[in-house]
C-alpha cells in the first residue's frame, strides 16, 4: 500500500490533536469533518454492517503490537508470575460496543480528532514509527490509514483489501492504546480480574489521576450507548473522544511492577495491592 497516495479525505487531520469545545463544537465539527461527510452521515453509510465491531476481526493477544513478555522470563524471574498477560483497563468489550454504538447513530464524524490522535500514537508508540503490512506483504503506510479512516467517518463503506486492511490495523491501535494497558498476571491467576468490566484494582498501578481519567472514560461511554438522539448525547460523544485523546498521550503501558501485587504462594494466586 505504500504506492498508492490518494487525496486525504476531509475527517481526519494531520498534526496535533484537539477537540472544540463550547457553544461553537458542531460548527468546528463541520468545518473539521467537511459538508460532505455531515451529509453523509445525515444519509447514512453504503454499508454500516462494514464498519461494525466484526470488521475488527477476532480478538488476538496484544496482536503483534506488544511484545510477547511471557518468551522473556530469565532464572532471576523465579518470583514472577507464571504467566504473564496485558489487561485492559477499560475492557476490550466496552471499546468494542462504544464504537458499535457510533456507528449505528451515524455519530462517527464526532471522533474525527480523537481518530487523528489514535493513529499518532500507533505508530508514534506501538509501531515504532514502523509500517505493518497488509495481506498482500506491503507496508501500510500512515497516509493509507488516515485516508481509510476518512471514509470511515464519511460512514464510506470498506471496499478494497486494501482498506480493509487500514482499518484492521487502526481498530487494533485504538484497542491498544498505551494508557489503557495494564501488564500483570494472567487472568487465570488472579483473585480480582474485572474479566468483561472495568478493572477497578488498576487504581493503585496507574494512580488516581490517571484513574479517573480511565473511569470517567468507561461511564461516559456506558452512558452514550444507552443515550437518546439529541444535543445531549453529541456532548457526551465529545467529552468521551476528549478524554480519550488524553488517554492516547501516554506514551508507554503500565508495565509490571512486583511491588504493586500480592502475590499467594500456597495458591498461586495473585492481587493487585491495595493503596494506602
Amino acid at each position: 500500500m505504500s504506492n498508492r497516495r490518494p487525496e486525504r479525505l476531509p475527517g481526519v487531520r494531520q498534526g496535533r490533536a484537539s477537540l472544540p469545545a463550547g457553544a461553537d463544537e458542531l460548527l468546528r465539527l463541520q468545518r473539521t469533518a467537511g459538508n460532505r461527510a455531515v451529509s453523509a452521515l445525515i444519509a447514512g453509510p453504503a454499508d454500516r454492517r462494514s464498519l461494525h465491531r466484526r470488521a475488527m476481526g477476532a480478538p488476538v493477544e496484544h496482536e503483534g503490537l506488544l511484545e510477547d513478555t511471557n518468551t522473556r522470563r530469565t532464572a532471576d524471574e523465579a518470583n514472577r508470575p507464571s504467566a504473564m498477560t496485558y489487561h485492559h483497563i477499560i475492557s476490550r468489550n466496552m471499546l468494542w460496543e462504544f464504537w458499535d454504538k457510533v456507528v449505528t447513530n451515524r455519530e462517527q464524524a464526532y471522533l474525527s480528532h480523537m481518530v487523528s490522535a489514535i493513529i499518532d500514537r500507533g505508530y508514534a508508540s506501538l509501531l515504532g514509527g514502523r509500517a505493518k503490512e497488509d495481506s498482500n506483504g506491503q507496508p501500510i503506510e500512515r497516509d493509507d490509514v488516515e485516508t481509510t479512516m476518512g471514509g470511515v467517518l464519511e460512514g464510506q463503506a470498506l471496499v478494497t483489501q486494501a482498506e480493509k486492511d487500514a482499518f484492521a490495523l487502526f481498530t487494533r491501535m485504538y484497542q491498544w492504546m498505551p494508557g489503557n494497558i495494564m501488564h500483570g498476571p494472567d487472568s487465570s491467576l488472579r483473585t480480582d480480574d474485572a474479566k468483561s468490566g472495568f478493572e477497578e484494582a488498576s487504581l493503585f498501578i496507574v494512580g488516581k489521576p490517571h484513574f479517573t481519567l480511565l473511569k470517567t472514560t468507561y461511564d461516559e461511554m456506558e452512558r452514550y450507548r444507552a443515550m437518546a438522539e439529541g444535543a445531549e448525547r453529541r456532548r457526551l460523544l465529545i467529552s468521551v473522544a476528549k478524554r480519550y485523546i488524553q488517554i492516547s498521550g501516554k506514551k508507554d503501558i503500565f508495565r509490571f511492577d512486583q511491588t504493586q501485587w500480592d502475590h499467594n504462594p500456597k495458591r498461586k494466586t495473585w492481587s493487585v495491592r491495595k493503596a494506602a
